[in-house]
Order: structure tokens, then sequence, then C-alpha cells
């Protein structure tokens, strides 16, 4: 059982880490100009999903 709570865990912070990455890179691309439409959609969709 104590396995198995190691597994989910490592799963969650794995999981965690993609998103926090993820949103990283949106930033970044962000910042770079003509990119401005596609980031928007981004992060609208972000916040709709994290709804």
């Amino acid at each position: 059982m104590n396995n198995y709570y190691k597994i989910v865990l490592i799963t969650v912070a794995f999981f965690a880490v993609t998103i926090t990455f993820s949103n990283i890179q949106v930033e970044a691309q962000c910042n770079k100009i003509g990119c401005y439409a596609y980031c928007w959609r981004k992060k609208n969709w972000t916040l709709r999903s994290k709804r």
C-alpha cells in the first residue's frame, strides 16, 4: 500500500511540473511580437479548463 501512495505522489508531482513548465513556455511566447493572438487564445483556454 505504501508503494501505491508513492506512485500517486510522483504522478501528481510530475503533472504539476508539466503544467507549470507549459505555462512558462506560453509566457515566453507571449513576449515574442506576433504571438499575442496565440497567447491570448491559449491563456483563455487554460483559464476555462481550470474551472
